[in-house]
């Protein structure tokens, strides 16, 4: 089996969050001031969906987590998992009744005592993650008994540490992703590392399609002709223009 499967170090982390707080050993972990109280208002009729997104930036992932987790929230509670705080923070705090928020130093720690927390207080439904980039709250969640979709964007062959997508497929409930290549991608980093050669049952692939949504108060609009003159075009007619949102990176699927 891919030695990084097994979970090193978890069970001295637990220990010191179940014990070592309580004993007065060295603190790292402040909990409260990471945790913000949304806009919404907590349903005790409705079931909870925790949404994990790494960022709150109005690039690919987190825009497309939001109007996921914005469309959920007809039916369910929201609270959010923020890897760290961007430039749309304030729009994902209005979708939801809490939020964790600004714990990407320290992420298994501080989201398995919120989880542990929150299950105090209600009963989880799920926890959506929202990109690979979040696969440390998957561990987490797998701890406290808590069912995980997961969403992946990412291609396996860039995505460091190695097993870090078969840890999210083996721990997952399921694994949704957006094409072939990607879900290929993982079987690939199966097939090499694993024995484990029929994954088919545990991945679903489900294209993204246009987002619903795009923050107004992000960037300005510029014209056709603006275009050309900030990309040094004189001929449009030789020139096709793709344009993306996020960072360009050879990770991403």
């Amino acid at each position: 089996m891919y030695p990084d499967i097994v979970d090193h170090g978890v069970t001295p982390i637990i220990h010191y969050l179940r014990f070592g707080i309580q004993e007065g050993r060295h603190p790292f972990i402040n909990l409260s001031k990471h945790i913000s109280k949304g806009k919404k208002r907590y349903d005790h009729n409705k079931e909870t969906i925790v949404f994990v997104t790494h960022e709150t930036s109005a690039s690919g992932a987190p825009l497309l987590g939001f109007a996921i987790s914005d469309e959920l929230g007809k039916k369910y509670n929201i609270v959010h998992i923020v890897l760290k705080e961007e430039n749309i923070q304030d729009i994902f705090l209005n979708s939801c009744d809490m939020m964790l928020t600004n714990i990407q130093t320290t992420t298994y720690a501080y989201s398995y005592l919120f989880l542990e927390k929150l299950l105090r207080e209600r009963p989880i439904k799920s926890v959506i993650i929202n990109s690979i980039v979040g696969h440390q709250v998957l561990d987490a969640a797998k701890i406290l008994k808590i069912p995980v979709v997961f969403l992946i964007h990412e291609f396996a062959d860039y995505t460091r540490p190695k097993g870090t997508m078969v840890n999210a497929v083996l721990k997952s409930e399921i694994v949704i992703v957006p094409a072939n290549i990607i879900k290929n991608s993982i079987v690939k980093e199966f097939e090499e590392y694993t024995k484990i050669t029929d994954i088919s049952s545990k991945i679903h692939i489900l294209p993204q399609g246009k987002l619903p949504f795009i923050p107004d108060t992000y960037g300005d609009d510029d014209t056709v002709d603006d275009l050309y003159k900030k990309l040094d075009i004189n001929n449009a007619e030789d020139v096709k223009i793709i344009v993306g949102s996020g960072w360009v990176q050879i990770r991403k699927g």
